[in-house]
């Protein structure tokens, strides 16, 4: 037998054809619906480093029941949030744990928790989660806010979310292309995690009504607009910007050097723009990349030998395959704040 709390459907697959076991001798139970809505999710524009650690003392000074975890993107900046929040709250208990502690040190570390606790790993009064960085998948987010509301009492989880968090992510996960939450985009938190573990049978989330985009949705109304134009402007560009750019530096054409993207003929191309800033517009092309309909990959290049630093690099590489007509086909619609 074999038990877990998150699991989908090609994960079962693996695990049946790692395990070589027949689809006939392979039962499953599990519940219909995951749609779980006790955890309020709760996602705020990450600021700078000081002002976050700013922020995460306001928000620990204000806990007044139960424990928090904090994650963060790797070992350094846990210990810097630790030393930060160690000096600046000096009446709170704050542990440390992290992949580059020592054997003897994760024993102590795990040993004062469970003292500080009073019980086992899985406490039970964890009432607060937060993310200094996105997660690195959303099955890593599911798993890391699960970790509160044990007891019952309504608990929640703050993730902190910068565009410019990606380099570290990619760093991390190189290729992997898991897509990542968006800040802005206003959609259920709690229908995407179930939509991301659902299974063909599942019974569908309604309005969750605890996540802070389903709170905003229901006082500020928002209206979703369609913005299928400016999604077939957007692929006619790329196609426009790829084959005159690609053309002049592989044949190593003086016109790469002296003609300015903004001569190319789409550029004058009359189009009344629905979208209206730059945030909006990388959203809806992240999108494309996500749907397939732009090709992207990520240049990582090493900027420090001592420090390990990478600079990180998106690179739309092309379009898929009869994008622009098939784009033509869909409603493009989009929900801003």
């Amino acid at each position: 037998m074999l038990l877990t709390a998150i699991c989908t459907v090609s994960d079962v697959e693996n695990i049946r054809q790692n395990l070589n076991i027949l689809p006939n001798n392979f039962t499953i139970i599990r519940d219909l619906s995951l749609a779980q809505q006790e955890i309020k999710i709760q996602i705020e524009s990450k600021p700078s480093k000081q002002n976050l650690y700013f922020r995460i003392q306001n928000i620990l000074g204000g806990l007044t029941t139960g424990r928090c975890i904090i994650y963060c993107s790797g070992p350094s900046s846990c210990q810097e949030l630790f030393n930060n929040l160690h000096e600046n709250l000096p009446t709170v208990s704050i542990g440390l744990y992290h992949g580059e502690l020592d054997g003897e040190q994760r024993k102590i570390a795990i040993r004062d928790w469970k003292i500080s606790f009073g019980i086992g790993i899985n406490v039970l009064d964890v009432h607060l989660i937060i993310h200094t960085t996105i997660p690195l998948s959303m099955t890593n987010l599911i798993q890391e806010i699960g970790r509160a509301e044990h007891d019952g009492t309504p608990s929640k989880s703050i993730v902190f979310y910068s565009r410019n968090d990606m380099r570290t992510l990619f760093y991390i996960i190189a290729q992997k292309e898991e897509s990542l939450p968006q800040e802005n985009d206003v959609t259920k938190k709690h229908s995407l995690i179930a939509q991301h573990l659902s299974w063909s049978k599942d019974i569908s989330s309604e309005i969750c009504r605890t996540c802070d985009n389903c709170l905003s949705s229901l006082s500020d109304k928002p209206i979703w607009k369609d913005f299928s134009t400016d999604v077939v402007m957007l692929l006619k560009i790329t196609k426009e910007i790829l084959a005159l750019d690609i053309a002049a530096i592989y044949c190593k054409l003086k016109r790469a050097e002296e003609v300015g993207l903004s001569e190319i003929p789409i550029y004058n191309e009359p189009f009344e723009h629905k979208l209206r800033n730059k945030i909006n517009t990388l959203f809806v092309i992240d999108d494309l990349c996500i749907k397939g309909f732009l090709i992207s990959n990520f240049q990582l290049q090493k900027t420090s030998t001592s420090t390990g630093n990478y600079s990180f690099k998106p690179i739309i590489i092309g379009l898929g395959d009869n994008t622009e007509e098939e784009a033509k086909n869909i409603t493009w619609q989009y929900c801003f704040k």
